[in-house]
């Protein structure tokens, strides 16, 4: 019994770790996007058009990412 719940230690503290890089991640490209924005509004006012800071793909990703979450979330709540 021992073998398993330091077993099961062991992969929790390896998903925390795996969530944790994402999130950096989650973190990194929210405040890229935020900087770019500040950026550009001053010359946003200038320009007649600008190209917007999120296209169909980053749209897509991220409801594909949020798809793959829930269904893991589901089959790990289905098992514990």
């Amino acid at each position: 019994m021992e073998d398993y719940l330091q077993e099961l230690e062991a992969w929790r503290a390896s998903f925390f770790s795996s969530l944790h890089i994402a999130f950096q991640g989650i973190e990194f490209v929210k405040n890229l996007m935020r900087g770019k924005a500040a950026e550009s509004t001053g010359a946003a006012a200038a320009a007649a058009t600008v190209a917007p800071y999120v296209n169909e793909k980053d749209v897509s990703d991220l409801k594909e990412i949020k798809k793959m979450g829930e269904e893991f979330l589901r089959k790990v709540s289905g098992r514990f």
